[in-house]
């Protein structure tokens, strides 16, 4: 009969370190952490953008893991932090006015995850809002523009490398949580 009662407070606290790790991620910047080469990249957004550096998953726990730039205010976040990157065809253009942009400073070599939370309020007429999970690996000394957007026809995820005049499309894959009890 006493183990009811343990393993029902051993299962709030776990639940209680997952929900701790989400909102942390919501209330904490992110940081570039050291690293001996690094890339630069301008983020887009009209949602809640964050970073998960040198992972392949997402873990909010990650020293650095935080919010990159959020479209609403009373979040941390890195909003109109720039880097001297290079104009775009992006940047020189007008765009919405929800549309938030950051340029952050991520390690080379190491897969870095992009992930974006919606929060429109907007009646898109779908069932769910747009979110997603997406992982790439920088090269040292590049610049990248990745775009993270809700609209009323789709979701984007755009990376693009900017290497002077020209704009080559970058590959992501889509990912998960590191361990599940992280969605807790």
């Amino acid at each position: 009969m006493q183990r009811l009662p343990l393993l029902a407070l051993a299962s709030l606290l776990l639940a209680g370190c997952g929900n701790i790790s989400n909102v942390q991620s919501f209330s904490t910047p992110y940081t570039a952490p050291a690293a001996a080469e690094t890339a630069r990249v301008r983020v887009y957004t009209n949602g809640m953008a964050r970073g998960v550096p040198n992972h392949d998953c997402i873990d909010w726990r990650v020293p650095g893991a935080g919010v990159i730039a959020v479209a609403r205010k009373g979040f941390a976040n890195r909003n109109g932090q720039t880097l001297g990157m290079p104009a775009s065809a992006l940047s020189r253009t007008p765009h919405d006015a929800d549309w938030i942009g950051s340029e952050i400073q991520v390690p080379a070599g190491q897969p870095f995850v992009f992930h974006l939370l919606s929060l429109s309020t907007k009646d898109y007429g779908r069932a769910a809002q747009c979110g997603g999970s997406f992982t790439f690996t920088p090269h040292a000394g590049k610049d990248y523009e990745m775009v993270m957007l809700e609209t009323a026809s789709q979701c984007t995820f755009d990376l693009k490398q900017l290497s002077g005049a020209e704009e080559v499309k970058v590959p992501l894959t889509r990912v998960g949580l590191c361990s599940w009890t992280d969605n807790f």
